[in-house]
């Protein structure tokens, strides 16, 4: 079999190895690595070909063809036009692998004038490509958690975690599924079951790959603390337990600590990652602030101090303490315990449902101006870098995205963990809401 190259941004696909056309020199080119990005550089290389056809006004026409074709790759760098892709085929290989076109030159061979005359046109097309090639085919992923294994056709996820069966915030990518040698991009689809319209204010989705992600424990329970407040006990409390506590005494603001164990084990697993501290309040009243300090195993010494944040008055909800790496030292596996102190200042009432140590070997926030209905979807796109609500076939475009592409990880587990909140007053983010998720990556490869 010989080797087929094509360009296309699929709808139109223009064949630079049939059709009257002859390709005579291709060598992909490996990516050179940039250490000061961090990230490998963009590929230049040229491509050359010859065009035939029974007429000078058709090879000239299949030539004009090509190069709107490729016009269309320098706008969709300003997100005007589709992306376009190279396709390429190897004889050797089962199947064709494409890499997005960003930037183009065509020049004619020499003899340009008399091959035309001749009805044949030499030419050359120097291309940028990204420094990857990927699948042309979307291939869908089996998720698993405690509520089904290998599951292709949607997994239901519920917006919390805790020991009772099926109750996960996440689902799971097996090693063995996640081929390929660079991290992937992926489409995840998360369907909204709750049995009612929601306006999702965040969707955080995050990922774990380098963190023991099969068993690092994400979850601290609000009512885990070691000694402060009260346990109030509720269904519609993560674990069915939530921690009660008061601020100040009349019109005088009061100070309350409270501190969990961070394990060894737990710490270990982290190596030094950097983690996102995500609270759950299950309601409240009053006006407050809070901010998280990890601390020494005998609490007498703090390692780190994040910002302090607003407890708005009737809250309930997830609130963002801040990026944390955990423990603060640097890379490791063998590190011991500590502590972490969420310390409040204030007047009021506050229920903290649990706090989430979210992973960001990949990361986006994911926010909605509208509403999505029961039955539609939120769904991120960090291939084609699109986010929006999916209705029927319709794509609703306001779903806004902050955080780097999240890209998963090849020939390791990847776990996917979600946590929702929406509009709902005074408690939003129930930890009820269900979800269905799937997902779709393209595995990725540096050369041919």
């Amino acid at each position: 079999m010989t080797n087929t190259l094509s360009v296309t941004d699929g709808t139109t696909t223009i064949s630079l190895s049939s059709s009257g056309v002859t390709l005579t020199l291709y060598m992909p080119k490996a990516p050179e690595f940039d250490a000061a990005a961090g990230d490998y550089k963009s590929v230049t290389e040229s491509i050359e070909f010859m065009i035939t056809d029974t007429t000078t006004a058709n090879v000239q026409a299949k030539l004009a063809a090509l190069d709107r074709l490729l016009q269309g790759a320098q706008r969709a760098q300003a997100g005007r036009a589709a992306r376009v892709y190279l396709h390429f085929q190897a004889g050797s290989d089962a199947a064709a692998w494409r890499s997005e076109v960003l930037d183009y030159r065509l020049e004619l061979g020499e003899d340009a004038a008399v091959g035309l005359y001749q009805l044949r046109l030499e030419c050359r097309l120097i291309i940028t490509r990204r420094h990857y090639w990927e699948s042309t085919s979307l291939i869908v992923l089996p998720l698993s958690n405690g509520n089904g294994t290998g599951v292709s056709a949607g997994l239901v996820m519920l917006n919390h975690d805790d020991s009772a069966a099926g109750h996960d915030n996440w689902v799971q990518i097996a090693a063995d599924q996640m081929t390929g040698v660079l991290p992937a991009g992926c489409v995840i689809r998360l369907t909204n079951n709750i049995g009612s319209a929601r306006t999702f204010t965040e969707v955080y989705l995050a990922l774990n790959a380098f963190s023991d992600p099969a068993n690092f424990a994400h979850i601290i329970e609000g009512e885990s603390r070691l000694s402060g407040g009260s346990i109030d006990s509720d269904a519609s409390y993560s674990n069915g337990q939530a921690l009660y506590f008061a601020l100040g005494s009349g019109s005088t603001p009061g100070t309350s600590t409270f501190v969990w164990t961070l394990p060894a084990a737990t710490l270990a697993d982290a190596a030094g990652r950097p983690f996102r501290l995500l609270a759950r309040f299950a309601g409240g009243i009053g006006v407050a602030t809070v901010y998280a300090e990890v601390r020494s195993a005998d609490g007498l010494s703090v390692i780190w101090r994040g910002d302090k944040t607003a407890l708005p008055d009737l809250y309930g909800g997830i609130l963002d303490l801040g990026v944390v790496s955990l423990p603060p030292g640097g890379y490791s596996t063998a590190y011991g315990a500590l502590t972490l102190a969420l310390i409040f200042t204030g007047l009021g009432q506050r229920y903290l449902d649990f706090m989430q140590l979210t992973p960001l070997d990949g990361f986006v926030l994911l926010e909605s101006m509208g509403p999505c209905a029961q039955g539609e979807s939120v769904v991120y796109d960090s291939i084609e870098e699109r986010q929006y609500v999916l209705s029927g076939s319709a794509e609703l475009s306001y779903v806004s995205a902050s955080g780097a592409p999240l890209l998963l990880q090849p020939g390791v587990i990847n776990r996917l963990i979600f946590l929702v909140g929406d509009t709902t007053t005074p408690n939003n983010g129930e930890i009820s809401y269900g979800f269905t998720v799937r997902a779709w990556y393209r595995p990725r490869r540096l050369t041919i």
